[in-house]
């Protein structure tokens, strides 16, 4: 198996997820100590799909690094137009994870490059 090959990591199903839901998951410490990329402060992350585009953010909100999970797999505001912070209710652009309304304003979530494979799901830390 190349290096590469390593640093990919399956998530979940790419037919799991409808649109606007959210899949929380935990990178395994050993898959971050080999990326030695310092910016993931944390192994808690989510995946969402968002009209049929998955991506995937640290579950960390920029302003405080509070979890924004309201319930387990629920990141979405009532309307499932938009990923909220549990803290404090700050909004974030589900494809691009800018914040458009709270303290962290014009702030992003950590994106993790995301990809499917034979109908997986997988974030790419290479």
């Amino acid at each position: 198996m190349s290096s590469r090959s390593q640093l990919v990591y399956q998530i979940c199903s790419s037919g799991q997820l409808a649109h606007a839901e959210c899949f929380e998951f935990t990178i395994p410490k050993d898959l971050l100590d080999r990326t030695g990329n310092l910016a993931l402060r944390t192994a808690e992350a989510f995946v969402v799909n968002w009209h049929g585009a998955y991506v995937a953010f640290l579950n960390s909100c920029p302003h405080t690094q509070v979890n924004l999970s309201w319930s387990p797999n629920q990141f979405f505001d009532i309307e499932s137009q938009y990923i909220q912070c549990s803290m404090h209710g700050a909004l974030f652009e589900p494809a691009s994870g800018v914040c458009l309304r709270g303290p962290c304003l014009g702030q992003s979530l950590t994106p993790l490059p995301t990809v499917v494979h034979d109908e997986m799901v997988c974030i790419d830390l290479s």
